[in-house]
């Protein structure tokens, strides 16, 4: 529910801004796999978090995250999050050989983390 309510004040915020501002599109991950738009403005999903799950540090949410616009896109965060993805453990709880997935999305943040910064 968190990122309805961030979705809703992002559009409350552009539309306080500029009411011509209202007719941006403003959408979740979920929402937003399978379109494409010119630019997106991406809020990163680890940034003010205090910890890293499974579902945050999922891969395949980052790429359509990373990867829905055609002309470019902006990557907004909070400061921390080099160093709560460095701090992350790396293994999880995980029963018998079942995949690690919060792995795969931890690793790939770490590589895509390290790229921005750069």
């Amino acid at each position: 529910m968190a990122h309805h309510d961030q979705r809703a004040a992002v559009r409350q915020a552009l539309t306080d801004l500029d009411p011509v501002a209202a007719g941006v599109r403003v959408e979740t991950f979920n929402v937003i796999q399978g379109a494409t738009v010119p630019v997106t403005i991406l809020w990163h999903p680890i940034s003010g978090r205090t910890d890293v799950s499974a579902f945050h540090a999922d891969v395949g949410r980052l790429t359509v995250g990373l990867s829905r616009h055609t002309h470019g896109c902006v990557v907004v965060s909070r400061e921390g999050i080099g160093e709560r993805l460095a701090a992350t453990p790396s293994t999880d709880d995980q029963e018998g050989d079942a995949p690690d997935r919060r792995l795969d999305g931890l690793l790939a943040h770490r590589v895509v983390w390290e790229r921005l910064s750069a």
